[in-house]
């Protein structure tokens, strides 16, 4: 009940009334680690960065004490911590959490799996991001010869993952590997999107998710100083965002 009123407090953007409730969820019953993970979410959002720590780490706590822990979960908060200790610049404490989530997704699905390879080029997006671009390199060769073996179970998870694969390409400088991987990522969400006899992003994920492809194709162009490219991709990214936030957007 009070999760439920919770989440509607923060869809309305009241997030004080929604922390409240929330605790009270944590209250009656403190083993709720979704009602740990709102929380946290807020906290994160609000750049209360030690207390969304504080918070997460509780929730990885009972997660690892659960043998029939939800992997998502589990996955989700490692990450969550990862980026957390990034933000607060303990890099050698997120460098843990990355590997960490690469060892885990390897573990649940082995090391051919798109898991496992998003884990490991998030991994490489993360040492760029701490200005290691050495690092970034090397992670990057090796996951774009490992792509070839890949097994694609589910194209959605393997858009994503080329979509990051392009990105971490376009920030070490692999422009010919980063167009290709984000071309490639964007016709698999088109193609998906097809499929479902959409006549375009007739809902609001497939909306954000064409934009985000859009939009970043259009920086990718940018970068690499391609005007008309780039200029196609964002007219492409803003249509998406008028159609679906309004023309003020």
């Amino acid at each position: 009940h009070h999760l439920d009123i919770g989440n509607i407090y923060s869809l309305l953007n009241q997030y004080s009334q929604a922390e409240k409730h929330f605790k009270i969820a944590i209250d009656l019953e403190p083993e709720n680690y979704l009602a740990k993970e709102f929380l946290a979410t807020i906290y994160q959002n609000a750049g209360s960065y030690d207390k969304a720590m504080e918070v997460y780490r509780d929730i990885l706590q009972i997660l690892e004490s659960d043998e029939n822990r939800d992997k998502d979960n589990y996955v989700s908060t490692l990450k969550n911590i990862g980026l957390l200790n990034r933000d607060l610049r303990n890099f050698s404490e997120a460098e843990y959490y990355y590997k960490k989530v690469v060892e885990v997704q390897k573990d649940l699905f082995g090391n051919k799996s798109i898991e496992y390879l998003n884990a490991y080029t998030e991994l490489g997006s993360f040492y760029f991001s701490i200005l290691k671009p050495e690092e970034a390199s090397k992670v990057f060769l090796r996951a774009w010869t490992m792509q070839s073996e890949v097994k694609v179970k589910d194209k959605i998870k393997y858009s994503s993952f080329l979509r990051e694969l392009g990105r971490l390409a376009m920030v070490v400088g692999k422009y010919n590997e980063a167009e290709s991987s984000l071309i490639k990522s964007l016709r698999i969400k088109e193609n998906i999107i097809a499929k479902r006899k959409f006549s375009g992003p007739n809902s609001y994920n497939d909306a954000q998710d064409l934009s985000i492809h859009y939009e970043t194709l259009a920086s990718f162009y940018e970068s690499i100083n391609l005007k008309d490219k780039a200029e196609e991709y964002f007219n492409k990214h803003l249509k998406i965002a008028k159609n679906t936030y309004g023309e003020n957007s």
